[in-house]
């Protein structure tokens, strides 16, 4: 019982304590998991000064499996931004050691961006995971669904960086 209680603790301090910021925008990230531990990330980076990289994704599975992959996929995302290259070879990447390092049965759902703030553009690679949603100021939907499959799922995937224009006013829900 206390080893879930460590578990616990350590999967929570990977997981962001503070809200980035980014002149004129709020952001706010949360993860509740079901069990002790588990797949569910969400993360928050800086490759640059008015530059901010948001990424989630959701780990097949449940507890502890699912938590140590989810610390793994945490860990290559860090280290790829500090390396720096362009998100649809980070995921591709990423996805080749998940592929590699994972059973048949394992994968995980995954969308990275990156917000420009003095540009105003949202890059993005959804790799199979539920389409985030820019709600418009004037009330229209735009889903993010561009990228390519689940990593893990192929090896060697192709996966398509896709920007988009967010302008003042503009929701993101992933």
């Amino acid at each position: 019982m206390q080893e879930m209680e460590t578990a616990r603790q350590i999967q929570e301090r990977l997981l962001p304590h503070e809200q980035p910021l980014l002149p004129g925008w709020q952001i706010t990230g949360v993860s509740i998991p079901s069990l002790q531990v588990g797949g569910d990330y969400f993360d928050f980076t800086s490759p640059g000064p008015r530059v901010l990289g948001i990424a989630i994704g959701d780990v097949s599975g449940k507890g502890v499996p699912a938590a140590i992959l989810m610390s793994n996929l945490q860990a290559s995302i860090r280290t790829a931004v500090r390396i720096g290259s362009n998100l649809e070879e980070i995921i591709a990447q990423i996805n080749d050691l998940i592929f590699a390092n994972t059973q048949d049965n394992q994968f995980i759902t995954f969308f990275a961006g990156i917000y420009n703030n003095a540009t105003s553009e949202f890059s993005y690679v959804n790799a199979g995971h539920n389409p985030p949603v820019i709600i418009r100021k004037d009330g229209t939907r735009e889903e993010l669904v561009e990228g390519g499959v689940a990593l893990g799922v192929l090896e060697e995937s192709v996966y398509e960086e896709r920007p988009v224009y967010v302008a003042p006013g503009d929701l993101i829900v992933l």
